[in-house]
């Protein structure tokens, strides 16, 4: 039997599960709605600098109030500042009442409020975009020094002053074509966030990072599964519009599942062996135990 990413949803969420046959690998869940704001690219504000601790506090959309590094940020993106090809990296000292764009880089965690940069980062199948930093990186998981050197190269040919890349471990041994393409299409987007984002409303989300069902099929399922299964039409479309567009080469895998009898949730067991991963204590067929507690700093797995 093949390899599958089956995704489907149920009771207000959406279940995307990796099988290899019918053994389940791994499993994220989340919420129907995706009000995450992680990824995601805002016209923020300055609230106000908070000088001993070398930071400022940004306001964006829905009045979140959000931590932002000074030092880490030499280069932020101001609102109403004209944009051209050659503008470079250009340092600016931020003060309350400024706008700018940020992208949040953590997400708030009980009484910390979320992270957000002026390091913008754009990822994609084979590649990540990134502002502020002007090298070519390639994954180390990157063994062959010939493919490193001629992925390297590909990079250097499209960054320049103000941004450059990270070669994913996709793009191994990937058609050259493919790779130039989807660089390509993050600069363009790059380029669009820079000349039409600063001239948004104060507060508006810019740009949305895709939900993470799409991330699971772009980041690491492609090479080794078979198959994109699911039994909701939404999802479907949603899944057919991402493959069409950034993934063309891995449309043919994508399949829907109807059959009014026995739901895709039910033919592969998915609640069962979810609510047998979840248990405090999960029992491993060389015998031995994993016990799983969660605290409030961590979550603690101890191997009996």
């Amino acid at each position: 039997m093949s390899n599958k990413l089956v995704i489907v949803k149920k009771d207000k969420h959406i279940i995307s599960s990796f099988f290899e046959t019918m053994n389940l690998v791994q499993v994220s869940i989340d919420q129907d709605e995706n009000n995450g704001i992680l990824g995601n690219i805002y016209l923020g504000k300055v609230k106000n600098i908070v000088k001993n601790i070398n930071a400022a506090f940004i306001e964006i959309e829905g009045g979140r109030m959000c931590y932002y590094s000074l030092k880490e940020n030499p280069y932020p993106i101001m609102a109403n500042t004209p944009y051209t090809d050659d503008n470079g990296l250009v340092k600016t000292d931020i003060k309350a009442g400024d706008e700018l764009l940020v992208q949040v880089v953590k997400e708030d965690v009980k009484t910390k409020a979320p992270v957000v940069s002026s390091n913008l980062n754009l990822t994609g199948k084979y590649v990540a975009l990134t502002y502020g930093k002007s090298l070519v990186g390639v994954s180390a998981k990157i063994n062959d020094d010939k493919e490193r050197s001629k992925l390297k190269k590909i990079g250097h040919e499209y960054r320049n002053k103000e941004f450059g890349f990270i070669i994913r471990t996709n793009a191994a041994y990937a058609p050259e074509d493919k790779i130039r393409k989807e660089i390509e299409l993050l600069i363009e987007t790059y380029k669009s966030i820079r000349q039409y984002g600063i001239h948004k409303n104060v507060f508006s989300r810019i740009y949305q990072t895709p939900p993470s069902y799409i991330c699971d099929i772009r980041d690491g399922y492609t090479q080794k599964v078979d198959e994109f299964v699911t039994d909701n039409k939404g999802l479907y479309e949603h899944i057919k519009d991402y493959l069409t567009k950034y993934q063309p080469e891995d449309l043919s895998k994508l399949r829907f599942y109807e059959d009014s009898l026995l739901s895709l949730t039910n033919l592969y067991g998915l609640k069962d062996k979810i609510e047998s991963a979840t248990k405090p204590y999960v029992w491993l067929k060389s015998g031995g135990t994993l016990v799983i507690q969660p605290t409030e700093a961590l979550t603690v797995i101890d191997v009996n």
